[in-house]
């Protein structure tokens, strides 16, 4: 059986990560090099067009300083 561990983000929490990135004063270029990934791929996720799994979701949620993390149900 395969799993998708894949997180469907909706606006309110794409926005809540961007306000999140623009109080720390972080841009997509730093945070997607703490999580290891091309700074296109973390824009598609912050706009809605590709879903993170739930490890990187975890790691982008950490790099702001967000503490509840959300989990897909």
């Amino acid at each position: 059986m395969i799993t998708d561990d894949r997180v469907t983000l909706d606006a309110s929490e794409r926005a809540a990560l961007r306000l999140a990135a623009r109080k720390r004063g972080l841009r997509h270029k730093y945070i997607a090099k703490r999580l290891g990934i091309d700074p296109h791929r973390l824009a598609k996720y912050a706009c809605g067009e590709r879903r993170p799994t739930v490890t990187t979701l975890d790691a982008w949620q950490r790099v702001l300083g967000i503490k509840e993390h959300r989990r897909n149900e």
